[in-house]
């Protein structure tokens, strides 16, 4: 604790990260600097500590510069408490889940309307084939361009969303109809995306409200050191894409027992959630947005 009062803020639950902000905010309208964003948020950077300021130090310059910005990726990276509807316990954004009894799983989106037919067969190839070069594209349900996943997920840097082709993140797929990886053209030789879950036992379930995130994997499957909150602590893993011949790119995960799709939301500042239960996700985040991906051959 410094003489302003604040706490050096290491990460925790939202209920954490909300008291954080309201110290700041408080110790900004004692200062008379209220008003003054650029400020508050230079100031708000010398109460970080740990992988708060590791993920702190990967923002955009408009969100380490502007308090505006920087609150909202706070509260992003550490989401609100909540009740999971599917055992009505609560939970804090840190904490680790139970797994209840599986239910069936939400019935899947229906693909997005004018979708380009592409040509599957020209994807079609062994395991040790990943030349054939992609990007994956956005849309929301009813077909508007969302954009495509960036380059900037590589690091996990900013948005992992680009309405500009040119700063797409480029992929190398192994072939479709069949669970793959998308390995990451322009990063290490083997290098691929994948996802982690938040907590080490998410509710997969009917009325689920757990979510996982997009993050790069080593060539060995492991992730990067660094590019995704400490707060993601279930497991992860990368072979869960799967190209159909309608060209949708689905993510589904694996259990011991059943395969289990995932479905995709965005929110403003693009960042990108999955989850078993669209419905009842967006019962909890309901600014965020449910979109479906397709490829696009490059």
């Amino acid at each position: 604790m410094s003489d302003s009062g604040v706490p050096v803020f290491k990460g925790g639950s939202g209920t954490d990260c909300e008291e954080f902000i309201r110290s700041v905010y408080t110790y900004a309208f004692d200062k008379g600097k209220a008003e003054d964003n650029k400020w508050i948020a230079a100031f708000a950077a010398t109460r970080f500590s740990g992988p708060v300021l590791r993920w702190f130090a990967r923002l955009s310059p408009d969100a380490r510069t502007d308090w505006l910005a920087l609150q909202v990726a706070l509260l992003d990276e550490y989401p609100l408490d909540y009740i999971d509807k599917s055992t009505n316990e609560v939970f804090s954004s840190s904490a680790e889940a139970t797994i209840p009894t599986p239910a069936a799983a939400a019935p899947p989106p229906p693909a997005p309307d004018a979708v380009p037919e592409p040509n599957a067969d020209s994807l079609r190839s062994s395991s040790e084939d990943k030349g054939t070069l992609v990007r994956i594209r956005l849309k929301s349900a009813n077909g508007t361009f969302r954009g495509w996943l960036a380059d900037d997920l590589r690091h996990r840097v900013g948005s992992e969303v680009t309405e500009t082709d040119s700063d797409a993140l480029r992929f190398r797929i192994e072939r479709v109809s069949r669970r793959s990886n998308l390995y990451i053209a322009n990063g290490d030789e083997g290098s691929r995306i994948g996802i982690r879950w938040r907590d080490p036992s998410p509710s997969l379930g009917s009325g689920s409200q757990s979510f996982a995130r997009l993050l790069p994997l080593n060539p060995t499957g492991s992730p990067i050191p660094g590019t995704l909150g400490f707060y993601m602590k279930g497991e992860y893993r990368s072979d869960v894409w799967t190209i159909d011949d309608s060209g949708r790119v689905a993510i589904t995960w694996r259990t011991a027992t059943r395969d289990i799709p995932l479905y995709l939301a965005v929110n403003s500042n693009g960042q990108l959630y999955l989850t078993v239960d669209m419905v009842s996700y967006l019962e909890r985040f309901p600014r965020e947005n449910e979109v479906g991906l397709v490829y696009e051959s490059i």
